[in-house]
């Protein structure tokens, strides 16, 4: 695995909580706590890129995101870590 492969890696799994794809490159509470959200389109997408390289955790975060709470159908835009929509979005 090249380096720039191992760093997406590493940056992907530092920043999932709960099984969701969180907003916050510094990890959890660290540099951006105000700033923990989960965005389904952006989880859904490092989804599918890893499903070649770790298809159990990309099957978990889709389970995950599928089970959010939607309106008529479509997802919130941004979810708290608990999986409530943001009122702010």
């Amino acid at each position: 695995m090249n380096g720039l492969l191992k760093l997406a890696h590493k940056t992907i799994k530092e920043n999932i909580f709960h099984d969701r794809v969180v907003a916050a490159f510094e990890g959890l509470g660290i540099e951006h706590k105000e700033y923990l959200h989960v965005w389904p389109r952006d989880s859904l997408m490092v989804a599918l890129e890893l499903k070649n390289s770790n298809p159990l955790l990309a099957k978990k975060i889709v389970e995950t995101i599928l089970s959010l709470p939607t309106e008529n159908g479509l997802f919130y835009q941004r979810y708290e870590l608990d999986g409530t929509p943001d009122a702010k979005a």
